[in-house]
């Protein structure tokens, strides 16, 4: 993805080991997110890959060439044409033209140039506490694992902004106590 002509970041697990500096536990799969906007280029640059769009309700489907993927879909997973197990998933984020938009609930946001710009050791990394966030809304135990490991790391303004965030879109939420 290094040479890809739009924004993208390693999300999910991942994300977080990399924001913790050490894996926190085994992961299944690499997540990597893009903007939704970016999707065509996405296909461009993957143009020998095969990718395919996770449906809700109806699993995977190839994802032709020239067609916009809008949601419910936000997942698709790629992987060269002659391999038989699949690479990587892409996430599909929402934004407009200054924010990044949580798309589970617009009103909660991030200035986008802060998401564009959220690296670990030169790794583009989708932030913690977006990560967190989505972790959040059917939180297993491994996600709980995550959000232990990670929360240590969230600067001040992320634990606020997480707490916030969860306090809308989760009220009551079991994390909240751990994020003053």
């Amino acid at each position: 993805m290094t040479p890809a002509p739009f924004p993208w970041w390693v999300a999910g697990g991942h994300a977080l080991d990399l924001a913790v500096g050490r894996p926190i536990r085994a992961r299944k799969d690499v997540d990597l997110a893009i903007l939704r906007r970016d999707q065509a280029a996405l296909r461009t640059h993957l143009v020998e890959w095969e990718i395919a769009a996770v449906r809700p309700g109806h699993g995977l489907s190839p994802w032709s060439a020239g067609a916009w993927l809008e949601p419910p879909i936000h997942e698709l997973w790629a992987r060269p044409r002659a391999a038989a197990t699949w690479r990587f998933e892409v996430l599909l984020n929402e934004a407009d033209d200054a924010r990044w938009l949580y798309r589970r609930d617009p009103r909660i946001s991030l200035p986008l140039a802060a998401v564009l710009n959220s690296r670990v050791g030169g790794v583009p990394v989708l932030p913690p506490e977006v990560v967190l966030l989505y972790k959040a809304k059917a939180s297993r135990p491994e996600d709980e694992i995550d959000f232990q490991a990670a929360r240590e790391t969230l600067s001040k303004a992320a634990r606020a902004w997480l707490r916030a965030a969860l306090t809308m879109a989760h009220p009551g939420h079991r994390w909240l106590p751990d994020l003053v």
